[in-house]
């Protein structure tokens, strides 16, 4: 039966990787996940690690998908968030590094025993995370698509967590008050997803992106519906488009919310709003 080096292979794939403009990073998560290895044992089967043609025949099914555009965590079906691994398909966003630091966030309002809902959940992955983090709280998870629920669900079952899941147009039809909310909605304008990297526009979920013309109707609406969700002394957790802090702001305290904390994202780009709303405010 024909071999093929590991070493050899991988350059060859490098090189084509490289001519499609795919960071390499997606190649090495693909080959560990084939090898069923780590990065620095990657490194070493380098050395002498010999392949199979039928190995390599799978590989390039995947390998071709990679090439040709499609985000490695779709091809794999999982991504990773706050150490957790979580399933991922083309009805939920790819959970991003930034919302890892709108958990941290949620996490230093939340108390042990406090009850969170997660607005626009996608995979489930704040939800989740955070109910590991906070395993006494009482923790929802909404979303408007039965399908993105579904991927959520699914992880929850994975991890043994148990959620409340609501299908529902941001917020639940119950009598819940919440003592915190947090969200990652959809916040990009139609003219920022006019140019948005191929690999995202052409593989991820528009309705997980798309927020009207300047990107803030879901941000609006949240503003607008989440005081009768909350409990007296409630704090919003929002995760938004890097141009949009100012005006957020400025929307949100005229609707009677006070700010509490206004943060940028690793790249010191502006990304997070925490509010609470003053329930004496006349509307």
């Amino acid at each position: 039966m024909m071999e093929y080096s590991l070493k050899s292979y991988y350059r060859s794939c490098r090189v084509r990787t490289w001519e499609a403009g795919i960071p390499e990073s997606a190649l090495r998560l693909l080959f560990c996940e084939k090898l069923g290895c780590g990065l620095a044992e990657l490194a070493m089967l380098m050395r002498d690690k010999q392949l199979s043609r039928e190995w390599v025949r799978e590989f390039e099914e995947l390998f071709k998908r990679l090439i040709q555009g499609e985000p490695v965590q779709y091809i794999l079906g999982k991504a990773w968030f706050w150490g957790l691994t979580l399933q991922v398909s083309p009805d939920v966003l790819i959970p991003r590094p930034e919302t890892e630091q709108l958990l941290e966030l949620a996490l230093r309002y939340c108390a042990e025993e406090d009850t969170v809902l997660d607005c626009c959940t996608g995979s489930g992955a704040i939800a989740l995370a955070l109910k590991i983090q906070r395993p006494d709280a009482i923790v929802h998870a909404s979303d408007i698509s039965a399908a993105a629920l579904e991927v959520a669900r699914a992880n929850a079952a994975d991890l043994q967590l148990e959620l409340e899941f609501h299908l529902c147009d941001l917020f639940p039809d119950n009598a819940v008050k919440y003592d915190l909310i947090v969200s990652n909605p959809p916040y990009v304008s139609q003219a920022e997803y006019e140019v948005l990297e191929a690999v995202v526009k052409d593989n991820e979920p528009a309705s997980a992106l798309l927020s009207g013309a300047e990107g803030l109707d879901h941000i609006r609406r949240i503003l607008e519906l989440a005081p009768a969700h909350l409990a007296e002394e409630g704090i919003l957790c929002l995760e938004h488009g890097e141009l949009q802090q100012d005006k957020i702001i400025q929307e949100a305290t005229s609707k009677g919310w006070e700010l509490e904390f206004a943060g940028q994202d690793l790249a010191h780009r502006d990304r997070f709003l925490v509010l609470k709303y003053n329930h004496h405010h006349e509307r």
